[in-house]
């Protein structure tokens, strides 16, 4: 933790004063991690002081920022706005502008006049390097439709390795939604995993390596109308 605050003292980031009466103040929180390698052998302990991100409304707008330990992003529907946030966090923080958003929390987001794409294309290659199976070979489905998973008694593998794969596997299902029922089955025996829902992940994995550029498209629409569509049935 003093690690983590030294660079707020030096920053200067903060000044202790009483609350006026017409603001409200926004929440931060500190989080704890215990980061392990798939080896069961711990690799960090981490100690982040986190910040809610919060609006600021302009008469041309919304300027939207958020903030992640030392990683902010600020988005929104008046440049004019968010050039001038730039400026005033450039002015009061040491901080550096590194332009258009490309990667953030293992998001890498690439942008064209035809919209934007989110996708975890390195989140993937690390994943399949810490697991080993960079040179598995890919197949074409998440799960095979003729495999029963079940609580058994089979071979057990180690539990703490098994739900941190699974763990790191799940956050895929962010930009990966055709992964959700594989994921969600073999979530199902994270606390007395064996060695046939171990091959499970492993599959799943073969299948992200064949699909690495595959991620979300939001289309350039002109317009900020939000469509949304549900299947009645």
């Amino acid at each position: 933790m003093d690690e983590e605050m030294k660079p707020f003292y030096e920053n200067q980031t903060w000044t202790i004063v009483p609350l006026p009466l017409d603001k409200k103040p926004f929440n931060c929180k500190w989080v704890f991690t215990v980061k392990h390698n798939l080896d069961g052998f711990i690799a960090q302990l981490k100690a982040r002081l986190i910040a809610k991100g919060y609006i600021q409304y302009t008469p041309k707008g919304k300027v939207f920022l958020v903030v992640y330990v030392d990683d902010i992003i600020i988005t929104g529907s008046d440049p004019e706005g968010i050039q001038k946030t730039k400026e005033w966090i450039c002015a009061e923080f040491k901080t550096k502008d590194l332009g258009l958003l490309k990667y953030f929390l293992g998001i890498e987001v690439l942008q064209s006049r035809h919209g934007i794409i989110l996708y975890q294309r390195k989140y993937v290659l690390d994943l399949l390097e810490e697991t080993r199976m960079l040179g598995c070979k890919p197949t074409e489905t998440p799960m095979d439709s003729n495999t029963k998973l079940g609580v058994g008694t089979g071979e057990e593998v180690d539990v703490g390795k098994s739900q941190r794969l699974v763990g790191r596997v799940i956050y895929l299902y962010v930009m990966r939604s055709n992964i959700s029922y594989a994921i969600s089955v073999v979530s199902q025996y994270m606390h007395n995993p064996q060695l046939n829902h171990w091959q499970a992940v492993e599959r799943i994995l073969r299948y992200l390596k064949g699909a690495l550029g595959r991620g979300l498209l939001y289309k350039n629409h002109g317009h900020f109308n939000i469509v949304g569509f549900s299947d009645v049935d």
